[in-house]
């Protein structure tokens, strides 16, 4: 990592990743910023993070752009997707897809966790509680909603519909 000085707010490491923004005492990122990944070429790598940073680390809200297209918006904690609210939409896998799939909810650790919706690449859509990444509801208060408008209203543990309670 080099520093021209303390007032300076970028910061250039080795890797060719670059800091722009506002520092902490120590020279970590901290209050807002910008923060771009690069390969050794320049090329960007993993994609480009605009927002709040806490003592080196994603913290507070925030926007993280992935190189593979896939857009990230929402609270962060510690370095990762974690909060009430974040909106994660993924970028179209192919240019046969009429739609991208795209989730908005709670995050835990990274992963979708608490309540959510997530709208499928193939226009499917399920409302209700996520668990470590997975649809996982044991209340039965969650719903799937084909695109051709079938709906079901059940209990989901990881993925799978386990106990149909009602089709709307």
């Amino acid at each position: 990592m080099s520093e021209s000085d303390d007032n300076d707010k970028t910061i250039e490491y080795y890797n060719g990743d670059r800091y722009e923004g506002q520092k902490d005492k120590q020279g970590r990122p901290h209050g807002h910023g910008v923060y771009t990944h690069h390969n050794e070429r320049g090329q960007i790598q993993q994609g480009k993070y605009d927002g709040e940073w806490e003592d080196g680390e994603k913290h507070g809200n925030g926007t993280h752009r992935y190189r593979n297209g896939d857009v990230y918006q929402g609270s962060w904690k510690k370095g990762k997707r974690d909060g009430d609210h974040g909106k994660y939409t993924y970028r179209k896998r192919n240019p046969h897809q009429e739609t991208s799939a795209e989730y908005e909810g709670e995050w835990k650790n990274d992963k979708r966790h608490g309540q959510g919706i997530m709208i499928f690449s193939n226009g499917d859509k399920y409302q209700g509680q996520w668990e470590k990444g997975e649809m996982h509801d044991k209340t039965g208060k969650s719903t799937y909603t084909y695109r051709n408008g079938a709906t079901y209203l059940g209990k989901f543990e990881y993925l799978f519909l386990t106990y149909i309670i009602d089709i709307l």
